[in-house]
């Protein structure tokens, strides 16, 4: 083999040994999604993996029957949490809230934590997800109101209130006999007021939602006057909406909105799901992006001190830092001895020549 030809074997493979250079491999992202089912899932975390990445969807509450309004919608809420091997999770997806009925009954809440409405036309509230490690919730997607019910095209407006970090209240009745909206679960999930009778004493009122659940609508005994729709369950559920006015053909109260808690990277979204609650986990094998913890303060750099300069002293030879990459500097080296290999026999041949 030619000199030429050993030179240009050396280079490619002091190139390709160079790019071949071991580095840390992460696999492909995995995602899977856990979907409603009326009751609690578990998921076990697979070998080698150290953070997941959660996208939690809370339930949206039930609609109003007749001409009632829409349930409020859940709350999204992602994360990332840090795990271990083998650790279990505890999911529960939350449930849609019950359409309201105009058979007298009530409409039950989402699984979840979510508040039953009020007999006569409205929703029941939506179920919050939650995911726990150990017994400890980590991450809780609040659930929607369920939306107010009524016999007038009035009630189409009586709108649930929606899941998120605080939650929000529904659209009450415009008339003082129409029931009034439940609050949200994050400022204390207060029961909304029953309509005013001015011939009476008011309808009666919404219960207030709790730790995990919603509270439920107020309750009428006409068919002609609707009852209140129930909060969406959560961190602390949303308060039940208060009944309409018996005589009046009354908008029943909506629900209000839970409220939801999360990592410390948490990210709330406010009214972000329609139905069903869900959950996707997305993880990397060998990777711990996302839940990498705080790097320590560094110190404050001290004030030189003045000193003798020292007399220079022969150190061992050291690799300089440069910044290229190792494959360049190999090819670089290669080629250099290369250029010195074909001096040495253009010399070779000029003394051949001479003589």
């Amino acid at each position: 083999m030619s000199v030429m030809r050993k030179c240009a074997c050396v280079i490619v493979a002091a190139a390709v040994g160079g790019l071949a250079s071991p580095q840390a491999a992460f696999s492909a992202p995995v995602s899977e999604t856990l979907f409603f089912t009326g009751g609690p899932q578990t998921f076990v975390i697979p070998d080698d993996v150290t953070c997941v990445h959660v996208d939690a969807y809370g339930a949206a509450g039930g609609p109003g029957a007749n001409e009632g309004g829409a349930g409020g919608l859940g709350a999204l809420v992602t994360g990332h949490l840090p795990v271990s091997t083998g650790d279990v999770l505890d999911v529960e997806v939350g449930g849609p809230g019950g359409t309201g009925s105009g058979a007298g009954s009530s409409a039950p809440g989402g699984y979840g934590g979510g508040g039953t409405g009020g007999a006569w036309y409205s929703g029941g509230g939506g179920g919050a997800t939650w995911i726990s490690l150990a017994g400890a919730s980590l991450v809780v997607a609040g659930g929607g109101g369920g939306g107010g019910g009524g016999f007038d095209l009035r009630s189409a407006s009586s709108v649930g209130g929606d899941g998120g970090e605080v939650g929000t209240a529904g659209v009450s009745g415009v008339l003082p006999t129409d029931g009034r909206t439940g609050q949200p679960g994050g400022t204390g999930g207060a029961g909304g007021a029953g309509g005013i009778d001015p011939n009476g004493p008011p309808a009666q009122s919404g219960t207030a939602g709790s730790s995990g659940q919603g509270g439920d609508g107020g309750v009428t005994g006409d068919p002609h006057d609707a009852g209140g729709s129930g909060g969406g369950g959560g961190v602390v559920g949303g308060g039940g909406g208060g009944a309409g006015v018996v005589g009046y053909i009354s908008v029943g109260g909506p629900g209000g909105g839970g409220s939801s808690m999360g990592p410390a990277d948490a990210v709330f979204e406010t009214g972000a799901n329609d139905g069903e609650g869900r959950v996707v986990l997305t993880y990397e094998v060998g990777s711990n992006e996302g839940c990498e913890s705080e790097p320590p303060p560094l110190p404050s750099p001290e004030p030189p001190t003045p000193s003798t300069p020292a007399m220079p002293v022969a150190d061992a030879p050291k690799l300089p830092v440069t910044g290229v990459p190792l494959a360049a500097l190999m090819a670089t080296a290669a080629v250099s001895f290369c250029i010195g290999v074909a001096l040495l026999v253009a010399r070779s041949i000029a003394r051949r020549s001479r003589t």
